[in-house]
């Protein structure tokens, strides 16, 4: 009779017990969240904060990574994104980031020799999960890339002012 009573109160227990998990990303994102770019420099040979900046900006917040991990040229970047105060969004209001169409049409994710003789890289990725490494330096950029690369270091250059 104990282990039917015991029973029962488990049964009782478990189909009380509201689901608390997690919402599902998809549907905690709105719409404007899911539009967004991530970009941000690295450098390999480099000590401090700075070395590693990797932010994803949308049309309402810009967000900055915590994990300043390097980036990998296999996958897209593992971030740990925290929301920065709004005042630096503010700042960026005015700044474009415009992706060339030949980036779009572009079948290597590695442009240039990034971090080259440290150098330094650029990292983009779009919602789509297309991602790329630009080199730091102009001169081994096609020339389609000359003015995204100038306007994600103009970017970087306002969120750590």
């Amino acid at each position: 009779m104990k282990s039917l009573a015991a029973f029962f109160l488990i049964v009782i227990f478990i189909t009380s017990c509201n689901d608390q998990s997690a919402i599902p990303i998809e549907d905690a994102l709105t719409k404007a969240d899911a539009e967004y770019i991530i970009f941000g420099h690295f450098y390999g040979f480099c000590l401090g904060e700075e070395c590693i900046e990797i932010f994803k900006l949308t049309p309402n917040a810009i967000f900055e990574d915590a994990n300043d991990l390097y980036p990998s040229s296999q996958s897209v970047y593992e971030s740990e994104f925290i929301k920065l105060d709004q005042s630096i969004f503010e700042r960026l209001k005015e700044s474009k980031i415009e992706i060339p169409s030949e980036l779009l049409n572009e079948k290597a994710t590695i442009i240039g020799a990034p971090d080259a003789a440290d150098g330094g890289g650029i990292y983009l990725e779009l919602p789509n999960g297309d991602f790329w490494l630009l080199d730091m330096n102009q001169e081994y950029l096609p020339e389609y890339l000359h003015s995204l690369r100038d306007e994600i270091r103009s970017a970087i250059s306002l969120i750590n002012e």
